[in-house]
């Protein structure tokens, strides 16, 4: 009988202790891509550099984006993303939240990837918009959750109010057009506190 309860004593610090964890966005880690589409048929790949986010015990989590830290490898295409169409004077952050579910990740088992649709919103631009996307999910050790689309999610530039800034980049780079629709993926890393 004692060693039934000290058994049960351990399964429920451990259930407990996973279910009340804090996981920290590992932003060296963690990738966020864009891929803008110029002239019909030119794709270009882009990237935040800064990310900051976390999950907490019941699996809702939030990702913050530091939209003035995008990164298209030209500077002055950088400058004008941030000046005329992301406006990072007034709207210097995209939010992004989600619901990962607490029983999903209290029944993880380590170094397993799931497939897992995750609900969440993103606030971005004054706009916030609701979304689905498929991930893959795999604890890869007791310290580190990683989380992955399974293709790209397409963000309608018009959901967010960015038509106009969108014809202002078309103008001032030269451009017949710029494809409102944006494919982005993601990895994100999250570390146990």
């Amino acid at each position: 009988m004692k060693r039934v309860l000290t058994l049960l004593s351990v399964i429920l610090t451990c259930c407990s202790f996973n279910a009340t964890a804090e996981w920290i966005l590992n932003n060296n880690q963690s990738s966020i891509n864009f891929v803008s589409i110029k002239k019909q048929d030119i794709a270009e790949l882009h990237r935040f550099a800064n990310l900051k986010g976390r999950l907490i015990e019941h699996g809702r989590g939030e990702v913050v984006i530091d939209l003035a830290s995008v990164n298209t490898g030209i500077e002055v295409r950088d400058t004008r993303m941030k000046e005329i169409l992301f406006e990072t004077e007034r709207f210097g952050k995209a939010i992004i939240n989600v619901d990962v579910g607490r029983m999903f990740m209290m029944e993880m088992e380590q170094g397993k990837p799931y497939p897992k649709t995750i609900q969440g919103s993103i606030e971005m631009h004054g706009v916030t918009k609701s979304f689905h996307v498929a991930t893959t999910i795999i604890s890869y050790d007791k310290d580190n959750i990683l989380i992955s689309s399974i293709h790209p999610v397409i963000i309608n530039a018009s959901d967010f109010g960015f038509d106009e800034g969108i014809a202002k980049l078309t103008e001032v780079a030269g451009l017949p057009s710029i494809s409102k629709a944006v494919p982005v993926s993601f990895v994100l890393t999250f570390t146990r506190k």
